[in-house]
């Protein structure tokens, strides 16, 4: 395998450094929650929806990368579940919001009323529990990269300390908005490792 096989990835994580954080900005400026405090806000697509679902897509994206190259390259599968864990949230908290979101678009009149506290219930409760399942999910990546950094490069050591300070942060929730200037770092240093050459490492 070259470099090159994994680019795709790398640009996906360099896109994630860039529009998740961007994304982020732009919600709270435009709302200043999330969800809305709003309804009506809620209830209008608009472009940072669409943004939104492509966040997902890329973010599964680049964990299936990192799971690939793990695989191919080093024949590791140590962090498939922290993996399979991150998918599962990602899933739910990008594409289960947005299919409620256009569900409750199509409701009218009386519907939309009586789905008004319920959809910003449910909106919390996805939000708070994907922050902390999230922040298990990088722990527990973070900490079975590290436990075994011996077989690692240095990249994957690197991405790992960040991926552990991620999870830390994300489990508290209230102090979960600092890994928003934590995460483009990952991305920019895991999209470097996707671009690096296959190195050698010698297993005693």
């Amino acid at each position: 395998m070259t470099n090159y096989d994994y680019w795709r990835p790398a640009v996906a994580a360099i896109l994630l450094a860039v529009l998740y954080p961007l994304y982020w900005v732009l919600e709270f400026t435009a709302n200043g929650n999330f969800p809305p405090d709003d309804f009506a806000d809620y209830m209008r697509w608009s472009s940072l929806d669409w943004l939104f679902l492509s966040l997902g897509f890329l973010i599964i994206y680049q964990l299936l990368g990192l799971r690939r190259i793990l695989s191919e390259q080093l024949n590791y599968s140590g962090i498939d579940i922290p993996i399979l864990i991150s998918v599962s949230v990602t899933v739910v908290f990008f594409f289960g919001l947005s299919f409620s979101q256009v569900t409750l678009v199509l409701l009218e009149g009386d519907s939309l009323a009586a789905y008004e506290e319920i959809a910003a219930t449910i909106g919390v409760v996805v939000l708070v529990g994907s922050v902390i399942l999230g922040g298990v999910a990088e722990i527990l990546m973070g900490c079975l990269l590290l436990r075994d950094s011996s077989t690692m490069p240095p990249l994957v050591r690197i991405f790992a300390i960040i991926t552990l300070i991620m999870g830390i942060f994300d489990l508290t929730v209230i102090f979960s908005f600092i890994s928003l200037f934590i995460y483009p770092v990952a991305m920019l240093v895991l999209a470097a490792y996707f671009l690096s050459k296959p190195e050698t490492i010698e297993v005693v």
